[in-house]
């Protein structure tokens, strides 16, 4: 009797343990934990960064054709900068046709890039544009645009490049050095010194290099300038500063009669071409070199 009772009871516990593997294998193997549910992203897919959109840059959302408003532009350079009372300048034309809050042009004619270049034939002190750049920012320290312009009276003035030789004026330049310890009586230190000092006088802002259109009929001279020019464009690629390059890109040319006839007067030239003695330009010419301009500078 007594071994019927431990049997019964040794089968009751058999069966019990059999229902409690029964109900493990029926349970949910994932009851109880937390859901594997990745964590929330932003658009750009970054984890833990909620649904805030960046702020976009301001140009950003500035149309092409606004760019330029409420904006302060200044320039710098020599006689083709500078215009004339008969011809208005790229400055009042860019300023006319944008809604600018305040502009400036320091262009002088016979303007050098370097400092203490031969005085004019008055004896009267030559206008630099390296000597001249405190100026702009101490009447300016908030300018957007600073527009520098010049080259071809340094070319004339400091002597000519002849086959791989070049005037001690002319200077030379370094790739690898932004020391900012530079000549300004050279041409290639002195515009290395205006984008060094130009770049920490107007942080952020766009300075900006113009190669003026072809100038004079004679080849000689005409082909020094442009090798001022080439030096100047290097320097700007150097220092990352934008620059066009009108003697290329744009169509004038004073060996071309339709655009200049030297057989004709100043005042004659003034009327029906784009240049007015081969080197400056008529309101024409500014009326195509400024719209070049403009579009260029709402590019940046």
């Amino acid at each position: 009797m007594k071994k019927t009772k431990l049997l019964s009871a040794f089968l009751c516990i058999v069966m019990l343990f059999s229902c409690i593997s029964l109900s493990a294998c029926d349970a949910d193997p994932d009851a109880g934990k937390t859901p594997n549910t990745p964590p929330a992203t932003d658009d750009g897919g970054n984890p833990d960064q909620g649904t805030t959109t960046p702020p976009e840059d301001e140009d950003a959302t500035v149309s092409a054709e606004d760019k330029l408003k409420g904006k302060t532009v200044i320039w710098n350079g020599d006689s083709i900068c500078q215009g004339a009372t008969i011809t208005g300048t790229w400055a009042d034309r860019i300023a006319a046709k944008n809604d600018l809050k305040a502009w400036k042009n320091y262009g002088v004619g016979g303007g050098t890039i370097v400092e203490n270049a031969p005085p004019y034939q008055s004896g009267k002190d030559r206008h630099s544009v390296c000597a001249t750049l405190e100026k702009m920012h101490e009447e300016y320290p908030d300018a957007d645009y600073i527009i520098i312009e010049g080259g071809t009276n340094d070319a004339d003035l400091l002597g000519r490049i002849n086959e791989g030789w070049y005037p001690p004026r002319f200077g030379s330049f370094d790739p690898d050095d932004f020391s900012g310890n530079y000549d300004p009586e050279t041409f290639c230190g002195a515009l290395e010194s205006i984008f060094y000092r130009a770049e920490r006088l107007w942080p952020g802002k766009k300075i900006c290099y113009i190669v003026a259109q072809k100038m004079g009929t004679n080849l000689t001279t005409s082909n020094n300038r442009y090798a001022y020019f080439e030096a100047a464009m290097q320097i700007c690629e150097k220092w990352d500063i934008p620059y066009l390059n009108l003697w290329d890109d744009c169509e004038l040319d004073p060996t071309r009669l339709d655009m200049y006839d030297p057989n004709k007067s100043d005042e004659e030239n003034q009327k029906v071409s784009m240049y007015r003695d081969g080197q400056h330009l008529t309101n024409a010419g500014y009326d195509l070199t400024a719209a070049i301009i403009d579009e260029w500078l709402k590019s940046l």
